[in-house]
């Protein structure tokens, strides 16, 4: 293809086009990961959450699986994933379908948002290729094995939700702002932008610094600012922006005294308010390394990152924040020069990484935090690669044709990684072999394979490199009573309620269940019923309740207890098995036979509730 040839080619590009190959290409990136399990915080907010389980669609039932989920700010995201639930169940495959559409949606409405940007007259130089330039821009973006932790990942459905609102909010603030000559297409373009920051506002909480963003476009797109003389006007403007931003923050937090309450949540971490700050200014950097270079082999879900424990322990980070420094200055410079993209990029990476990467108290690193912010590095990436070869444009394609290809088949590699989660959880050991969380996990994972000798190697290992974390205990505590060492289990249990980062319902849960299999029913009882005390909301020891007050005979109470389990949304294997079980005592064996059609229909290939339904169904 000469160069007029495929210059009238691209010239011809138009968004059906677009769409197809944005579609074609993220789809066959993901296409092996539709039946990625649930992992790690999945399992929290999805699989054991009962507000996402109801018998009907009604308005009651979604603002309940809105706001009586674990995250209840983020309420869109949880009603999608009630609604999955109420599809699918737990079949895997519609929740990943759901993400792959939100991701595409989100790089065709980017793709709109790159391309207005560069015909805007600020950006004349690249108007000839503005197409091409966009269409490669939101497939680097997209393709990137980075943004896997965001979309195979289930629950950070938050996260895409969040920006594909935050993207559209800010294109319709775009378009809108061009319509000087019709009052009534720019009032509907700027109230569609601010129901979608709404939506974003309740898809997750970093949404809104979209204020800030909007302003920032404003000023370097649409505004010749004299930063020499304007100052001024600049510095009020942004605090006002800056405090609609903190005004929202307050909201979100149910308008606590955040400058207190903050600090005192660092309770449970290993790191202060004064570290993690230190930290999050190499981890920007790090972030910046992902980006450029995100072999499948640095990726993972689970960081152990070096704290600094002051500005030169570790050294590099009084040189990550001198380097932040040098980046907010090079903002300015590349407005000054002229160079409005390149700075608006910088600006945009740094901003959509500002509450997630400074005061609040999260873990310090997650790769689904660069959804959004890699978006405008990705534009300014393609059109840099244009400006360079822009007497020789098909270099600047090939390059980038490459670079897209490459991303592909890195992200299909990742994506492969997640296939289970022993593969996942072995992966993320051997990437970060210190961190007792990744141990755990793994531990559960090899449990769940029958592998009791390394699942109890990984359990103490946690501990050492933990020794007052929780979880670890609890586990441990689980894995002594499935091989009957129910004192150990027992004492480890009892243990784990003196330590950090455990919810104790779950351990009173797990005391019940080793009581229970002792034979001391009363005991199970009594734990169970002190879980429920701690933790309302769960539904677990409802079952351990249930089952015990059967051993002791009392089968109307616990048939009541397996009920009111289900009616509160619980739906374990165990919760059918053991009521078809109590059924059973009492007679009612066609109904023991619904309860067990209704576990094996959400648990298709459980043996224990087959083999049960076969023996009840030739008369036990």
């Amino acid at each position: 293809m000469n160069s007029k040839i495929s210059e009238q080619f691209f010239g011809r590009f138009n968004y059906l086009f677009v769409a197809v190959v944005i579609i074609t290409t993220v789809t066959i990136a993901y296409f092996n990961s539709f039946h990625v399990s649930f992992v790690f915080d999945d399992i929290h907010n999805i699989v054991e959450n009962p507000s996402l389980k109801f018998p009907a669609i009604s308005f009651a039932s979604l603002q309940k699986a809105a706001t009586e989920s674990p995250c209840g700010w983020r309420f869109f995201p949880n009603i999608s994933f009630a609604l999955n639930y109420f599809y699918g169940g737990q079949n895997v495959f519609g929740y990943h379908l759901v993400n792959l559409i939100l991701h595409i949606s989100t790089a065709l409405v980017f793709y709109s948002l790159a391309l207005s940007t560069l015909k805007l007259p600020v950006l004349s130089s690249y108007h000839k290729y503005a197409r091409e330039i966009a269409l490669f821009a939101a497939l680097l973006w997209a393709l990137n094995p980075v943004q896997t932790n965001a979309v195979t990942y289930i629950v950070q459905r938050m996260t895409c939700m969040a920006a594909f609102f935050s993207v559209s909010a800010l294109l319709c603030y775009v378009h809108g702002r061009l319509q000087d000559n019709s009052f009534w297409k720019r009032f509907c373009l700027y109230g569609a932008g601010l129901f979608c920051f709404g939506m974003a506002l309740f898809s997750k909480e970093n949404s809104a610094m979209l204020p800030v963003i909007v302003l920032a476009y404003e000023l370097f797109f649409f505004q010749d600012i004299d930063l020499g003389k304007d100052w001024r006007r600049l510095l009020v403007v942004s605090v006002i922006a800056m405090g609609s931003v903190l005004a929202l923050g307050c909201f979100i937090m149910g308008r606590v005294d955040i400058f207190h309450s903050i600090p005192a949540s660092f309770g449970g971490r290993d790191f202060n308010l004064a570290e993690r700050l230190l930290t999050e200014s190499r981890v920007l950097f790090y972030y910046l390394g992902l980006l450029v270079l995100p072999l499948p082999s640095r990726l993972k879900l689970d960081y152990d990152f070096l704290i600094s424990q002051s500005i030169i322990s570790p050294p590099q980070t009084l040189a990550a924040l001198l380097g932040l420094v040098g980046l907010c200055v090079l903002i300015v410079i590349l407005y000054r020069k002229g160079h409005r993209l390149a700075g608006f990029a910088i600006f945009w990476y740094l901003a959509n990484l500002a509450i997630e990467s400074s005061i609040l108290p999260l873990e310090l690193v997650y790769e689904h935090r660069l959804y959004m912010p890699s978006m405008f590095l990705a534009l300014a990436l393609a059109a840099l690669l244009y400006h360079l070869a822009r007497n020789r444009v098909v270099i600047s394609r090939v390059v980038l044709v490459c670079i897209a290809a490459l991303f592909l088949l890195m992200t299909w590699q990742r994506n492969a990684t997640w296939a289970s989660p022993y593969d996942f959880w072995q992966d993320n050991v051997t990437k970060s072999p210190n961190s007792a969380r990744v141990h755990v996990n793994l531990s559960n994972s090899l449990k769940d394979k029958g592998d009791y000798t390394n699942a109890l190697k990984h359990l103490q290992k946690a501990i050492e490199l933990e020794p007052d974390y929780g979880m670890a205990y609890l586990n441990l505590g689980l894995l002594y009573k499935d091989i009957n060492l129910l004192q150990q289990s027992i004492t480890i249990l009892t243990a784990g309620l003196d330590k950090k980062r455990v919810a104790p319902a779950k351990i009173y849960y797990a005391l019940g269940l080793v009581y229970g299999q002792l034979g001391n029913y009363q005991q199970a009882i009594k734990m169970a019923k002190m879980g429920l005390h701690v933790e309302p909301g769960m539904l677990k020891p409802y079952v351990v309740m249930g089952i015990a007050y059967d051993e002791l005979g009392d089968l109307d109470t616990a048939y009541g207890k397996f009920a009111e389990a289900r009616f509160l949304g619980h739906d374990s294997s165990s919760l059918f098995y053991n009521w078809a079980l109590t059924c059973m005592k009492m007679g009612r064996r066609s109904e023991a036979l619904d309860k067990l059609a209704e576990g094996i229909a959400l648990y298709p290939g459980d043996n224990k509730l087959i083999s049960l339904r076969s023996r009840i169904a030739r008369g036990m």
